[in-house]
C-alpha cells in the first residue's frame, strides 16, 4: 500500500468493528460507545470505504456483520489488547489528556458538526472518551444542562448566559429564496422589504456576533 495514502485505525474504530458484531442495532452500538447514530453510520461509510468491502447487511431488524467483517475480528482484537497493554504499561503523562468529556448540544450540531471532530479528537487523544447527547433548545436547553453539572461542554446557538465560558465558532449561512415575476406584485413589494430588513438585521450581527466576546469564566 502506498505509504502517502495508509490510513491507521484509531482505537474508536477498532473498538467499533468489535461492538457492532455483538449489537444488532446503531442505536444499540452508539449507546456502548457514547456516540451518536449518525457517528456510528459516518464511521461505517468511512470503514467500508477503507477497507473496499461491506462490512455489514442492513435490515429492517438492524444490521449483521459480514463475512469481511468477522474475518478481521481475530486481528481487531490482538490490536485493542495490544494497544490497552500499551495505555496499560506507559500510563498518561502529565501534558496528555485522559478521562471522558460529556458533550451535549441541538440536534444538528450533534448528528452534522460535531462527529468528524470528535473521531479526530479521539484519534489524537486515546485515552479520552466522548459521549454525545442531543438536547432541545427550549427551557434553558443546553446552558441550563451545562450550569446544572450534566454536561462538560455544550453547542448553543443561544447567547451565552453569565456564569458560562464560552467562544464564538461561526453561523451557518442562509439564503433568501421567492418566485420570480409573481402575479401578486404586493407580495413581492412585501417580499422584498422583508428581505431588506432581514439583511440590515443580519449585517448588524455580523458586525457585532452576539456570542463573540462573552467570556465569563465563574473559577476566575
Amino acid at each position: 500500500m502506498d505509504m502517502e495514502k495508509q490510513r491507521f485505525l484509531s482505537q474508536v474504530e477498532i473498538d467499533l468493528l468489535i461492538t457492532l458484531v455483538s449489537v444488532p442495532s446503531f442505536t444499540e452500538a452508539a449507546e456502548a460507545l457514547g456516540l451518536t447514530q449518525s457517528a456510528i453510520s459516518r464511521a461505517v461509510s468511512r470503514l467500508e470505504e477503507h477497507f473496499g468491502v461491506a462490512l455489514l447487511t442492513r435490515g429492517k431488524g438492524g444490521c449483521e456483520a459480514t463475512q469481511e467483517l468477522l474475518r478481521l475480528q481475530p486481528r481487531l482484537r490482538r490490536a485493542r489488547q495490544a494497544l490497552e497493554e500499551l495505555n496499560a504499561t506507559s500510563g498518561p503523562t502529565k501534558s496528555e489528556l485522559a478521562g471522558k468529556i460529556r458533550v451535549v448540544g441541538f440536534r444538528s450540531a450533534i448528528s452534522v458538526l460535531l462527529p468528524e471532530s470528535v473521531s479526530t479528537f479521539m484519534a489524537r487523544h486515546r485515552r479520552v472518551r466522548i459521549s454525545l447527547s442531543t438536547v432541545p433548545e427550549i427551557g434553558g436547553g443546553v446552558q441550563k444542562v451545562v450550569l446544572e453539572a450534566k454536561a462538560d461542554f455544550g453547542l448553543t446557538t443561544i447567547r451565552p448566559s453569565r456564569g458560562l465560558c464560552s467562544v464564538y465558532i461561526g453561523s451557518d449561512p442562509y439564503t433568501v429564496v421567492r418566485r420570480k415575476g409573481t402575479r401578486r406584485p404586493f407580495v413581492s413589494r412585501m417580499s422584498c422589504a422583508l428581505e431588506g430588513e432581514m439583511l440590515r438585521d443580519c449585517s448588524q450581527d455580523i458586525a457585532s456576533p452576539s456570542m463573540g466576546s462573552h467570556r465569563d469564566d465563574v473559577s476566575g
